[in-house]
């Protein structure tokens, strides 16, 4: 008869719904690998566009932060609600040859089953997630009560100066090319991390990140011979991760352009920073540019392009969209 065929088609369309549904939660949540799942790619696609029509219609930057701050934790949940109502239904279609009153009895047997057995009660993400969370919050933390909000490569290096703590700076590169590549690993793993914002709008992991490269960047371009080999270590690390994390959004990343888009301007503004505080500079601006250039086009597009991504706006010295979407001190120091 067909109303068995069609059963039957259903219970095949079952099996197929399972396995997409459980290669989705593996690849999602266990497999520490970076592959992705077109089915957790398609639950997740609408929420950010939900997101981004929310703060389109607001100019200030604080407001926009405190809604996209419950975009990571919206993913989460919007993950475990589908994928839980798809293994229902993947269940329902296995169900439904077998059992009498049609599909909406299979649906009642599979969702009665499967809350009864707590298939999918155990929640991956809680231990990851709290795993970032507290070393991100540590690290970025300890870098705003060295040098303040906004975390920014020369007031970095200004405020050290001006604490004669420069001799620190060597085990300051090293932490954060540590915890470069503990974010590689977490974020390229479980990409949806990406999307999680610090309590503080003013601060944000990728911000803390880009600040630290172009303050690593700037010791070696001002001050080659006492740049310490950490520095180049902690850049070559940034530009690594920077570049793998990029690929991990739905952005195109800006094409990397011969000379960065930072201005020369913008930079003897930072310059100028860190000769006010005594910082010790050795290469004249001209040449520093030159070789601040280099480093700074292996990281700066694919920062921007996380940035456009996650709607983050980390530094004075890297915007996106138009000036309505800075907080005023970053309008002022960008100019």
């Amino acid at each position: 008869m067909l109303i068995d065929v069609v059963r039957w088609l259903g219970f095949c369309a079952g099996l197929v719904l399972i396995y997409l549904t459980w290669h989705s939660i593996i690849v999602a949540l266990i497999l520490p690998r970076a592959i992705t799942s077109r089915l957790a790619f398609w639950i997740w696609r609408p929420l950010p566009v939900l997101f981004r029509w929310l703060v389109a219609h607001t100019a200030d930057y604080a407001r926009k932060d405190r809604i996209l701050a419950l975009l990571g934790p919206a993913s989460v949940l919007i993950f475990l609600i589908d994928w839980m109502l798809l293994l229902v239904l993947g269940f329902a279609l296995l169900f439904w040859p077998w059992v009498d009153g049609g599909l909406g009895r299979a649906l009642h047997i599979a969702g009665s089953s499967f809350f009864t057995l707590g298939v999918a009660a155990e929640q991956h993400p809680v231990p990851v997630l709290l795993e970032f969370l507290a070393a991100a919050s540590g690290m970025i933390t300890a870098l705003r009560v060295r040098t303040g909000v906004p975390i920014w490569g020369p007031t970095i290096l200004a405020q050290h100066q001006l604490d004669q703590a420069l001799a620190t700076l060597p085990s300051l590169f090293a932490a954060w090319e540590t915890w470069a590549a503990d974010i590689a690993e977490s974020h390229v793993s479980y990409p949806w991390l990406l999307v999680f914002r610090s309590p503080d709008p003013l601060q944000s992991w990728l911000g803390g990140l880009l600040g630290i490269a172009d303050a690593a960047n700037l010791y070696i371009a001002l001050a080659p011979r006492l740049a310490p080999p950490e520095a180049r270590q902690c850049l070559r690390a940034a530009c690594v991760v920077l570049n793998a994390l990029v690929r991990l959004t739905n952005f195109a990343p800006p094409q990397a352009l011969p000379t960065p888009r930072l201005s020369y301007a913008q930079f003897l503004a930072g310059v100028e920073q860190l000769r006010a505080s005594g910082f010790p500079i050795e290469q004249p601006p001209e040449a520093a540019w030159v070789q601040f250039q280099r480093w700074r086009v292996q990281y700066e597009a694919a920062a921007l392009g996380i940035s456009q991504s996650i709607l983050e706006q980390p530094s004075p010295w890297l915007r996106f969209g138009d000036q309505q979407t800075l907080p005023r001190y970053l309008q002022s120091d960008s100019e």
